[in-house]
């Protein structure tokens, strides 16, 4: 780790309310048989300012999953812009389950929404991104995106 890295580490946290939230999310969209939470990996594609990159993406995230030993039987939770069009991610989608934010539990979700009034609204949606980041800290393995701040959030 870089030291500015060590640094944040040991000074920010995420919400514990958030975090809570995050656990109760996971538990109510990928609860096993046995009680627990299914194991996945996850990984972060960034996509607002790379669309017209985001086959070599995908195409170095498979080589990059492959080289850390992803176990490819377990679910891919891929965190990204919120999208309705998932062609641009085919090539992942083929490999193994694949999930996105949209496909967690939308009445935990909408609850969650319901929680807070209009005014709030986008502070709200911008919460999503945090809840996106910390699914992902809950995840087996996790690749991210090396110049993205919010993967780096996520190694923390």
């Amino acid at each position: 780790k870089h030291s500015e890295q060590s640094d944040a580490s040991r000074t920010m946290r995420y919400n514990p309310d958030l975090r809570s939230y995050s656990l109760l999310l996971l538990q109510n969209s990928f609860m096993g048989q046995n009680g627990k939470i299914n194991k996945y990996n996850a990984l972060h594609l960034r996509r607002g300012d790379y669309k017209d990159r985001l086959g070599y993406m995908q195409g170095y995230a498979k080589y990059k999953m492959k080289k850390e030993h992803f176990n490819s039987s377990i679910g891919l939770y891929i965190a990204t812009e919120p999208t309705k069009d998932r062609k641009a991610f085919e090539k992942l989608m083929s490999l193994q389950p694949t999930y996105f934010f949209q496909d967690l539990n939308v009445s935990w979700i909408e609850a969650f929404e319901g929680a807070f009034d209009e005014k709030t609204s986008n502070t709200v949606k911008d919460m999503f991104g945090i809840v996106d980041q910390l699914i992902a800290t809950f995840a087996e393995k996790f690749q991210g995106t090396s110049i993205s701040t919010f993967s780096h959030f996520i190694y923390f």
